[in-house]
């Protein structure tokens, strides 16, 4: 997909939905507990991406931390914004339309975290409940300048690399105990971007740009969210994405406390 409709897609799968008629049980969704919510959160990710029209594969290592804040928008509606630092790296990418060919190995880049999910209630049945949710994610701006070794004259490099992230797809939550409840989650999760390398040496210029593509659309999670005590709570996933002899992984944690 050409995904600046990725977040169209996300928003045309949560907001059209009907809101069901249903009870109130403990947890997030639950009207008793104060509506707004702040913390932090913490997110990892590892995956490998191909690069379009080329042979050449590469993997995407980020993680990021940044603030969180949660509102319950409507019975049964939860929207969360993040905004943060990501360090994101593409190590091993070779870049072969420069003056001199480059093979990154300049470690994490750093730019900003952007993104925001929401959440809707579908129904609940005993025990069980299920919502539909939808997050996007973008890292943008992570660029990083250094000097090229090995030269007999001086040289230097800049790299910027933009990502991004939907994750979308049901959930299924445990509702049996108490203050904690587990979940199982299939999340549809496309991920694409570019890196750009600018090289110059001596009077030499040149800029390669790369689109990349996340390898694997499905990833399946478990997660919980824990009531600790009062008006804090956790929820951690770890998820994995499934391709062709290997797997991807994801995985994310975050502390609120609500007001």
């Amino acid at each position: 997909m050409k995904n600046p409709l990725a977040a169209a897609f996300l928003l045309a799968v949560l907001l059209p939905l009907p809101a069901f008629p249903l009870s109130s049980p403990p947890g997030p969704f639950s009207s008793d507990p104060p509506k707004l919510r702040a913390g932090i959160g913490l997110d990892y990710m590892s995956r490998a991406i191909d690069l379009e029209g080329e042979a050449q594969s590469s993997r995407l290592k980020s993680r990021s931390v940044g603030l969180r804040f949660d509102m319950e928008i409507a019975e049964g509606f939860n929207m969360n914004l993040t905004a943060g630092l990501s360090f994101s790296d593409c190590g091993g990418m070779v870049f072969r339309k420069l003056p001199f060919s480059l093979e990154y190995q300049a470690g994490d880049m750093q730019g900003v975290r952007l993104g925001g999910n929401l959440a809707k209630r579908l129904f609940s049945s005993g025990d069980f409940e299920m919502d539909v949710w939808g997050q996007f994610v973008s890292s943008i701006g992570s660029m990083k300048k250094w000097k090229l070794a090995d030269l007999a004259v001086e040289g230097e490099a800049e790299g910027k690399l933009t990502w991004f992230e939907v994750l979308a797809g049901p959930r299924i939550f445990y509702r049996g105990y108490e203050n904690v409840s587990p979940y199982l989650a299939v999340l549809y999760c496309p991920l694409w971007g570019s890196f750009q390398m600018d090289e110059t040496i001596m009077e030499l210029e040149g800029t390669e740009k790369k689109e990349i593509r996340g390898d694997g659309l499905v990833r399946v999670s478990l997660g919980c969210t824990w009531d600790i005590a009062g008006k804090l709570s956790l929820r951690g996933e770890a998820g994995v994405i499934p391709r062709k002899g290997a797997a991807d992984l994801g995985a994310s944690l975050e502390l609120l406390f609500a007001f």
